[in-house]
């Protein structure tokens, strides 16, 4: 039995519809039924989930990635631990970046952009990617960056330690401008990363939301 049949027999098995399916996968209809007629191959992200799905291992789904998923899933894990390393230290240096720029005095100096560079190296290592492949949890993921860059504006104008650096400078004011607008982009990222890309197991903002 080819892995479209075997998909096909598991999902009728457990009572779901091709759209049912699709919800629980966060794909489309048409992406189902492209699998169970082995007009493309559901990748390593999806043949996890699709066993989790039916309740059944890798050797009764059958597929022919088996071995590759199973090595992803090694790989995946020899990773968990720097992985939430990254995130926690994402946190801490958030949180740092914030208190720094409201004029809390920090020993850890220009931490925006070690939290910054700290956010690209864990978006390195993330995995589950896949869970944005829906267009509506794109959707909701950049309608989110679009509130966290209003919220940070709003705090950029509350800012009184921030006003203190203007002067009848001009050029002055403009870099203060500029760094300004650096620190809305870097936070409104490294907010995004904290809220969406969580690497613990719990459930989804985006299943969440359908």
């Amino acid at each position: 039995m080819e892995l479209g049949d075997k998909i096909k027999h598991y999902r009728i098995k457990y009572g779901l519809t091709q759209e049912q399916l699709a919800k629980k996968l966060l794909v489309s209809r048409k992406t189902v039924s492209s699998w169970e007629n082995d007009r493309s191959t559901p990748n390593i992200e999806m043949l996890s989930k699709l066993c989790s799905i039916f309740e059944i291992s890798l050797d009764e789904l059958g597929s022919i990635q088996d071995t590759k998923l199973k090595k992803d899933n090694n790989v995946k894990k020899k990773n968990k631990p720097l992985t939430v390393i990254l995130y926690l230290l994402l946190c801490a240096f958030a949180v740092m970046t914030y208190l720094r720029f409201f004029g809390f005095k920090l020993i850890i100096k220009y931490t925006p952009f070690i939290a910054f560079i700290i956010n690209i190296v864990y978006l390195n290592f993330y995995s589950e990617w896949s869970k944005f492949s829906e267009p509506k949890a794109l959707v909701l993921l950049l309608c989110s960056i679009f509130i966290f860059l209003i919220l940070n504006c709003c705090l950029l104008f509350k800012n009184n330690y921030l006003f203190s650096f203007y002067s009848t400078d001009y050029i002055n004011n403009i870099l203060v401008t500029l760094a300004s607008i650096t620190y809305v982009l870097i936070t409104t990222f490294i907010i995004t990363t904290i809220v969406f890309f969580s690497p613990f197991n719990i459930k989804k903002l985006t299943k969440n939301n359908f």
